[in-house]
């Protein structure tokens, strides 16, 4: 495992991507009135801090300024439809990395967690992550009160353990993992940026604007279409890893899908996909052993 010197690093990066977590945390909190839009003022903290520290350049900027008008855009019934389409668009772009402007931050290099895995490189992107704040702010339904959370993750358990047992069964018996328990220094960092940077990113797009989308637009055909749309969205969304990567990429989406549909609330699904990942990074070879 090779960590990355923290001298690189300079204050304002770091701070940026920062205020860009306590953002996405705001955002997700049960709370109800004008203090439920608090998350975009450190939102705001984090795009001046990020232009301040070189993390993002005027594209950047441009782009998120555009999918915050697309998705102001889609509570007006007139501009709904093609608001969400364009906040689609953008938001993969952004995903993808397809946006210039934005500068990751490198955490780490060449780690090598398990005996015989692939290495893989840890590194928060601005990119995805704006873009994921933005739709969970104005797309994805959520809990209102810390009891009706409870309440909707009690009714999710026992489908969200399922999903994490039979997405890692399919992925040891097809082995592209074996179990390698381990809590390794770069732990806590890995997680906090998975849940909040990925999995809140991805939820947000594939449950919170495709599936509830979906949902609203042909609630008379059943739940259905949204969660099979989705789900294969989201193992084409894997191909890049192979066939097998994206088969089993959509058994967990699968998953996923039916957790939201349960529950129709976003926190469900983000929780049970860090489940997912979570587990996988802690109990089984990560990411996969190498070919």
């Amino acid at each position: 495992m090779a960590l990355l010197p923290a001298a690189p690093f300079l204050p304002l990066p770091v701070a940026a991507f920062a205020c860009l977590g306590l953002a996405i945390i705001a955002a997700a909190l049960p709370i109800q009135g004008r203090a439920r839009w608090g998350w975009s003022l450190f939102f705001l903290a984090a795009c001046g801090l990020g232009v301040a520290g070189d993390t993002l350049a005027p594209p950047a900027l441009a782009s998120l300024a555009a999918l915050g008008l697309a998705c102001a855009a889609s509570q007006h019934a007139r501009l709904s439809a093609a608001a969400q389409w364009l906040a689609g668009t953008l938001t993969l772009l952004l995903a993808l990395h397809l946006v210039p402007g934005f500068q990751p931050l490198l955490l780490a290099d060449g780690l090598s967690l398990s005996p015989g895995a692939t290495p893989f490189t840890l590194r928060a992107g601005f990119d995805k992550a704006a873009a994921g704040l933005l739709l969970l702010a104005c797309f994805a339904p959520r809990c209102r009160r810390f009891d009706e959370l409870g309440q909707s993750l009690r009714d999710i358990l026992p489908l969200a353990i399922l999903t994490v047992v039979l997405t890692l069964a399919a992925a040891w018996l097809n082995g592209r993992v074996v179990p390698d328990p381990k809590w390794p220094a770069v732990a806590p960092t890995f997680l906090a940026i998975n849940l909040l940077f990925t999995c809140v990113a991805e939820e947000a797009f594939f449950r919170g604007l495709i599936q509830e989308g979906l949902h609203r637009r042909f609630a008379s055909l059943g739940p259905a279409l949204p969660v099979g749309l989705s789900t294969v969205l989201f193992a084409a969304a894997h191909l890049g890893g192979g066939v097998l990567h994206a088969v089993i990429a959509g058994l967990a989406g699968l998953g996923y899908a039916l957790v939201h549909a349960r529950s129709r609330r976003i926190e469900a699904a983000i929780l049970t996909h860090f489940a997912v990942n979570a587990v996988h990074f802690l109990g089984f070879t990560y990411p996969g052993l190498a070919p």
